[in-house]
């Protein structure tokens, strides 16, 4: 049985660095060696002779880390993608074609302050904890795996795939108010842009409905952020 399998991956600097810090130990695990970024996990060993399953299962996966990635790191972060390189731990590899994008991008760095030339104690990385609740409730695997699509940015069909999710989840919308996780302006305001023509233009995910818009709104980027908050808060309480 195969083990050490690592899946190479491709994506921007940036966020192949934010993957290793989210993803630095635990299953799944994103590092960096000689030949560059690639990530492992439990699920992708034994599965080296079977080709298909293994990059199946290597997609699967990456939708997951990048999902959550998303959440954790808002809307700076960009899903990266597999490179289609695998190789084993005796130096085996296989190749799958796979298309790549590129994109030119800038980022800030993070500021850590230190207390008398002490460094602080560095805490666990989020990412394989919030793919662990993936065992105990499937809804956690969908969210996960919307909001990692490998686009720039998500659309308002997605948006609303998570939140019709994640409030079915906890029951209904008074749950996800009872929780302080959002205020019932924030929901109208984010269904109104979702789905009001009069409001997103094409982007909105009904042409025509009844009745006239409150005239509260928020734009796309505030919806991708009300949804990240969202998905954060409703992941934190499980």
């Amino acid at each position: 049985m195969a083990k050490g399998v690592k899946a190479r991956l491709d994506g921007h600097q940036f966020d192949l660095q934010a993957l290793t810090e989210l993803f630095r130990e635990g299953d799944p695990t994103v590092a960096k060696d000689a030949d560059n970024f690639y990530l492992t996990s439990e699920e992708l060993d034994g599965l080296w002779s079977d080709p298909t399953e293994l990059l199946s299962t290597a997609q699967s996966l990456l939708l997951r880390v990048n999902g959550t990635a998303r959440i954790l790191h808002g809307g700076s972060y960009r899903p990266v993608e597999l490179r289609g390189h695998f190789t084993d731990e005796m130096g085996k590899t296989q190749v799958f074609l796979q298309p790549h994008s590129a994109e030119i991008r800038m980022s800030a760095g993070t500021v850590v302050l230190s207390t008398n030339g002490e460094q602080p104690a560095t805490p666990r990385p989020q990412g394989p904890q919030y793919l662990s609740k993936i065992a105990d409730n499937r809804a956690v695997a969908e969210v996960l795996e919307i909001l990692g699509k490998p686009v720039p940015a998500l659309d308002w069909f997605d948006l609303y795939k998570v939140f019709e999710i994640i409030r079915h989840a906890v029951g209904d919308e008074g749950a996800i108010k009872a929780n302080e996780w959002a205020s019932s302006t924030e929901i109208n305001k984010f269904r109104e842009s979702a789905n009001r023509r009069e409001i997103s233009g094409s982007d909105a995910r009904h042409a025509r409905l009844p009745g006239s818009p409150s005239g509260r709104s928020m734009s796309i980027n505030e919806g991708r952020e009300f949804i990240r908050r969202l998905a954060k808060a409703w992941l934190d309480s499980l």
